[in-house]
């Protein structure tokens, strides 16, 4: 699992719960300002190895690190750097992206305010395989649903987190 936060904990959870045996929580070094510790307490619990993605200086040992535990699958959600093309490489049956926006519309970061203050009636969850772009991989599922006149930012990502939590639930073998 790479990413923290809220969203990343529920995928988790979910996925735990779905019984994927996870080995790994992974957290992007640039994470300035935010907060891991739900997310870093989440892994300690559930007995995963904590990683952090270094910059790409160092990208080399840390693949070494995450070969080691041979995962066969990365699911990734809330994570604020790109994965190189080495990293995807290792993951035999991919990278899948839970991502908070709709794509093709809303690509990169924060898409969830962008279809706040763009005014959009509706926005959702995608689950796409990750490849060298930036939210450009191959589509699998997607979950929209409508951003109500009384909604703000805590309220849509609730609806975001419980989309996306529903997905995964659809989507995993």
């Amino acid at each position: 699992m790479f990413g923290y936060g809220e969203l990343a904990v529920a995928a988790a959870e979910t996925l735990i719960g779905l019984g994927a045996h996870l080995v790994a929580l992974v957290v992007p070094s640039n994470r300035t300002g935010v907060d891991v510790t739900r997310a870093e307490n989440m892994a300690q619990q559930r007995g995963l190895t904590q990683l952090t993605q270094p910059e790409t200086s160092d990208i080399g040992s840390f693949a070494d690190r995450l070969r080691a535990l041979a995962p066969d699958l990365a699911v990734i959600w809330s994570y604020s750097m790109i994965l190189p093309p080495e990293l995807i490489s290792l993951l035999p049956l991919g990278c899948v992206n839970v991502h908070s926006g709709l794509l093709p519309e809303y690509r990169g970061g924060h898409v969830m305010q962008w279809a706040i203050i763009n005014g959009e009636c509706e926005t959702g969850v995608t689950l796409h395989y990750l490849d060298e772009g930036i939210d450009t991989g191959p589509l699998i599922a997607q979950s929209r649903f409508p951003i109500e006149i009384h909604d703000d930012g805590v309220s849509v990502q609730r609806k975001l987190q419980l989309s996306g939590t529903a997905l995964l639930q659809e989507w995993w073998p």
